[in-house]
């Protein structure tokens, strides 16, 4: 069960994501009045109170008083619907604000983008290589996986091999040789098998190869049965694998190792007809690498440092 697990932690890392000046032209013009000449019309002590006493020069000032009401000279500009221009409430117009409706920027809708965002053909390039750090969240474990991509055969099929050598802070180190195919048109992964040289000497062949697809829209599925034939020491076992495998969407999700736009799958896997054991795992939109792995029994493997062909992640 646990090889079954490792098998779908190696895989499932493919997974192994921008004046108002009108005021002073009217200032100017209304000081421009030079009815002050009319000043002259000594009515300038009609002006105030006066008015009344000498009521008949005031008939006569009381054209000139009109002068400067008509001030028309500023009237005219004053009317001068210079207010209406302040009116210009074109200004508002541009109150469409529409730039705000770019806010409409629902970019967050990547979120409903497909599983392809993190199939990473480089991960299965020969001469790639690349390595993560994941630490339990109860800090019980630590794994650092070390990876390079090479060419190989497995079971006379030709294939791409990737070198995993694991080592853990809680245990012995292992090394791994997966082999699988790449469909790139289709977004697709065929895990071939896979053999273990240490601690002990254990090949697993997958019939018909285990399959990771990425073409897959948020909350869609797909199931799969095959048989795993386990040897090890000489000693030959079968299992039946019924598995579910969901892409739950691109979420973001932060680890010690930074914050990431990431793809969540979750995988349900059943063996001869046992309880299915759930697994879900957060796959790097950039890198293609797992950032975070939620097990079965409910423990947290998280991110603290990562790195593809000596670009460190992120």
């Amino acid at each position: 069960m646990k090889k079954l697990m490792g098998a779908a932690l190696i895989t499932t890392l493919f997974s192994g994501c921008i004046f108002e000046d009108d005021n002073l032209v009217i200032t100017d013009l209304t000081s421009n009045t030079t009815p002050t000449p009319a000043a002259t019309a000594t009515p300038a002590p009609s002006a105030t109170a006066t008015p009344g006493a000498s009521a008949t020069p005031s008939p006569s000032s009381s054209p000139a008083a009109t002068p400067t009401p008509t001030a028309t000279p500023g009237g005219p500009v004053v009317s001068s619907s210079p207010t209406p221009s302040p009116s210009s409430a074109p200004t508002p117009t541009p109150t469409a604000s529409a730039t705000p409706t770019p806010s409409a920027t629902p970019t967050p809708t990547p979120s409903s983008g497909t599983a392809k965002a993190c199939f990473k053909p480089v991960l299965l390039t020969p001469g790639s290589s690349y390595s993560w750090t994941l630490k339990r969240d109860d800090n019980s474990v630590t794994v650092t996986d070390d990876r390079s991509v090479t060419s190989g055969t497995f079971n006379g099929q030709s294939a791409t091999k990737t070198v995993s050598n694991m080592t853990t802070s809680n245990g012995s180190p292992s090394s791994t040789d997966t082999y699988q195919t790449m469909d790139e048109a289709a977004s697709l992964i065929n895990v071939l098998g896979t053999e273990t040289t240490s601690p002990a000497a254990v090949t697993i062949t997958f019939d018909p190869s285990y399959e990771l697809r990425f073409n897959l829209q948020p909350g869609e599925s797909y199931d799969q049965t095959y048989r795993q034939h386990i040897n090890s020491f000489g000693f030959a076992m079968s299992q039946d694998v019924s598995m579910t495998r969901t892409f739950l969407g691109i979420k973001s999700v932060s680890v010690p190792g930074g914050t990431f736009q990431a793809c969540h799958f979750k995988q349900e896997t059943s063996i001869d007809g046992g309880a299915a054991e759930p697994v879900e795992t957060w796959v790097d939109t950039a890198s293609g690498l797992v950032v975070q792995q939620l097990n079965s029994d409910g423990t947290r493997d998280q991110l603290t440092e990562g790195e593809v062909n000596g670009d460190p992640v992120p």
